[in-house]
């Protein structure tokens, strides 16, 4: 049966990008001076798996790539080779060129990227260069002329995962230079054969230079949890060691609550391998219970293990020191010349040539570009010569789930509270006498309503891990582009956030932290003569405050200078000198939001033109998001972000204007009033202000601005004050209704973007309402918070 592998490309690339950043994240932990080996083993195993899953989905060209750089570092982990840090830069470039190649396998282009032939071909010539670091000694004791058998005994469903078991064995043999193949195992009665299952298992001996265990083991890597793999040395070199030899026989049974106390038995199954070599291990799963039964917080298997080698019991001992009292465990010598003859099944063929093995190929085997290599490449530690059997599948805590689905529910759960509402209006209309039941129901309903939207809105949450994760390489290349030694510190990096918010923050904030190290932190030379240290730092930090997400931005560099941007504000007239005066630093800073400001007196490749700070608060302010700036010169500058939880459902005030309704987000309403005539100062330009106690607050008719008919004479008409950029801003309205939560619709799927709104939700009785986008309406009134504030100035 031909297996289509498309199916599995797109989780072969979430998985290779999730390896990509963990590739990224161990790069920039690496220490070239001080190598740490599980750093170096995170890197390998990266790369390693991308490999491998290249290979098999038939990428060929990601496969090699990937396959010259984890030879590189496997020479690093090896020990035979070290690194610099040019060279760590190299790795990290090599990273940038697996996710272009990536993203071509997304379009189904498998090809090389231009970066991609310049970045192999510098990792070829850093191959082809002498070992930075001299350890002929484990060369030596890692290749030797080995003669190796290997049982190989495939699970029946093999087949049905799509690996070709002699796909494996052809693999095996092309490492070696002499190899025998037999074929074990009992063909099946015609009655019970199935076609789609293999029944056979093969036991191979290859002997050739170089060849160890782990290369072995890599071959059978993608299907060791499909079968079960003992690997074992023919020959009995170790005869020749005399009495330093000793045989031992372990039985290792641990208790059921073993994983509860935090140890794993395989790691203690791979420390005994270190100890010599095991020449069998059997693993007992005859206490293993039906799916149904299984508890993955439970041990049920025990193994059998006999080791040779130069050890004594008191070593291992040692090796059991942690989980004694954690099982049954019995250790004793072995007298070799009592040990029976290991017996093997009656072998139905035997064949002497690997050629041979593609007469039992099907027709059309599966396919298979995984890059062959004759030298060995280590793996993840595994425990050494035991059988691999099938293991059972462990509950995991996390899942994907496809974005279109969770869009579906809550979609749905929108749909349920604009049920809600209806059955409110209703019953506001009902019998009084059954009303009391009806109310107490839908208070219910209101209940898990509202369960229910927090349950599923949660399932959107991503830790903004998720966006602050590329910062730590951006900061890093910045710094050596710059020549500024730069710390970054990441604060707060569970705080969850709507995966829709994350996309869209991720940009901005790019923008902000790349200001924070071209513009804020000075160079050291600079840093030391202000009597600052050395290394500059930049913070990012988040956290929840009320139901909201916050953002600081913060770094202790050079800080704002206020005269230099009040003077650039002066000179492109928006501001004048007397208000530059009396400014706050808060309204002064925020003049470098304004489309084309700058102070840089150089334009570089990173900034100063001009361009992005007000397309940054363009887009937070999209997001219903609110952008402020603290800066103190030559002490540093904060930039703080305010950004809702969700898009999908707000807390929205009702009102009406003329005969339509409207809906003001809560979080932007100050207060309502009535509004009164005598309060309102007509100024220059048409507009007008409403003084509110001890400051002037700018009007906004929300007739005018939206074409609606008046139908309430301005002294009945009701002012809602909302927050707009750090002001405040009277909105007039007809009258005010319901406070109410509602589901946001999009409009732009259907109509082109209207200022002023940011969307619509249906209402109980089934209209539509629009939700107003207050720096829209602000805009569109002509009133912006510059030109207000100013016009207040001169009023005053």
């Amino acid at each position: 049966m031909a297996v289509d592998l498309k199916q599995f490309h797109q989780v072969f690339i979430e998985e290779s990008v999730e390896g990509l950043d963990a590739m990224e994240s161990a790069l920039m932990d690496l220490d070239v001076e001080s190598i740490d080996d599980e750093v170096i083993n995170t890197i390998f195993r990266s790369a390693h798996s991308i490999k491998g899953g290249g290979g098999t989905f038939g990428f060929s060209a990601l496969a090699s790539f990937t396959h010259v750089l984890e030879t590189l570092l496997d020479e690093v982990r090896s020990g035979s080779r070290g690194l610099t840090t040019e060279q760590v830069n190299l790795l990290l470039r090599s990273v940038d060129c697996m996710r272009e190649m990536l993203s071509l396998i997304q379009d189904e282009r498998n090809e090389y990227t231009p970066a991609a032939i310049e970045i192999q071909a510098a990792l070829e010539a850093v191959l082809g260069e002498s070992n930075t670091v001299e350890n002929s000694e484990q060369d030596c004791a890692g290749e030797h002329a080995g003669c190796w058998e290997i049982i190989f005994k495939p699970e029946p469903s093999i087949i049905r995962t799509g690996n070709d078991p002699l796909r494996l064995i052809r693999d095996l043999c092309e490492l070696a230079q002499n190899s025998s193949i037999e074929l074990l195992g009992d063909i099946p009665s015609l009655d019970r054969f199935v076609a789609e299952d293999c029944c056979f298992h093969w036991k191979v001996d290859i002997e050739g230079e170089g060849i160890t265990e782990l290369a072995i083991r890599e071959v059978f890597e993608w299907v060791e949890d499909d079968c079960e793999l003992v690997i074992s040395s023919s020959e009995n070199n170790l005869a020749d060691s005399g009495a330093s030899e000793h045989r031992w026989r372990i039985h290792f049974a641990p208790y059921p609550h073993l994983f509860q106390t935090g140890n794993d038995p395989l790691r203690i199954l791979n420390e005994l391998s270190h100890l010599g070599e095991m020449v069998t291990c059997t693993l007992n799963a005859s206490q293993l219970p039906s799916f149904k039964l299984m508890d993955s917080e439970k041990c049920y298997i025990s193994w059998d293990i006999e080791l040779l080698g130069p050890t004594s019991k008191s070593e291992i001992d040692e090796v059991f020191e942690w989980v004694t009292g954690e099982g049954d465990i019995h250790i004793e010598a072995v007298n070799s010349s009592a040990l029976p003859a290991p017996t093997t099944a009656e072998p139905i063929a035997s064949i002497s040539t690997p050629e041979a093995v593609t007469a039992l190929e099907p027709e059309k085997p599966l396919p298979s570009d995984s890059p062959a290599s004759n030298s060995p490449a280590p793996t993840i530690d595994k425990a050494a010569a035991k059988p691999v059997q099938k293991k059972a599948s462990s509950e995991s805590s996390s899942i994907r789930v496809g974005i279109d689905k969770i869009d579906s529910l809550i979609n749905m759960v929108g749909e349920l509270v604009i049920t809600q509402s209806m059955l409110g209006q209703l019953g506001s209309d009902f019998d009084i006498q059954s009303l009391p039941k009806l109310i107490e129901g839908l208070s219910q309903l209101e209940q898990n309503t509202r369960e229910l939207q927090e349950s599923v809105m949660r399932i959107r949450m991503l830790p903004i891990s998720f966006v602050f994760s590329r910062f730590p390489r951006m900061v890093r290349d910045l710094g050596q582009t710059l020549d500024k030694k730069i710390d970054l510190i990441l604060q707060g990096e569970n705080t969850e956030l709507d995966k829709t918010v994350m996309e869209k923050i991720g940009d901005p904030l790019v923008h902000l932290v790349r200001n924070s190290v071209d513009h804020g932190i000075e160079t050291s030379a600079d840093r030391i003569a202000n009597g600052k240290p050395e290394t500059g730092t930049v913070t990012l930090n988040a956290y929840h405050q009320g139901g909201n997400v916050v953002i600081e931005i913060i770094d202790d560099g050079r800080g704002l200078d206020r005269a230099q941007i009040a003077a650039k504000g002066i000179e492109r007239g928006l501001v004048n000198e007397t208000d530059a005066a009396t400014f706050s630093d808060e309204q002064i800073f925020d003049l470098i939001f304004q489309p084309g400001f700058s102070t840089a007196q150089q334009v570089s490749d990173l900034s100063g033109r001009g361009v992005g700070m007000d397309v940054v608060k363009r887009n937070i302010q999209a997001l219903n998001g609110v952008v402020e700036i603290q800066s103190k010169k030559g002490e540093g500058t904060k930039i703080r972000i305010s950004l809702p939880l969700t898009l999908a459902i707000l807390d929205g005030q009702l009102v009406r204007v003329g005969a339509d309704t409207y809906i003001f987000p809560l979080v932007s309403i100050v207060e309502s009033m009535q509004y009164r005539e005598e309060l309102v100062n007509h100024i220059a330009g048409g507009c007008s202000v409403f003084k509110l106690r001890d400051e002037y607050v700018p009007i906004v008719d929300l007739s005018e601005a939206f074409g609606n008919e008046k139908i309430v004479d301005c002294n009945n008409s009701l002012m809602v004050v909302v927050e707009c950029d750090g002001f405040k801003v009277g909105m007039l309205v007809d009258e005010l209704m319901a406070q109410q939560q509602v589901v946001i619709k999009s409009l732009e799927q259907n109509y082109q973007r209207i200022e002023g709104i940011s969307g619509a939700t249906i209402l109980g009785d089934g209209r539509v309402a629009l939700i107003i986008d207050v720096p829209g309406v602000v805009r569109l009134a002509g009133a912006d918070q510059l030109v207000l504030q100013n016009s207040l100035r001169k009023s005053a």
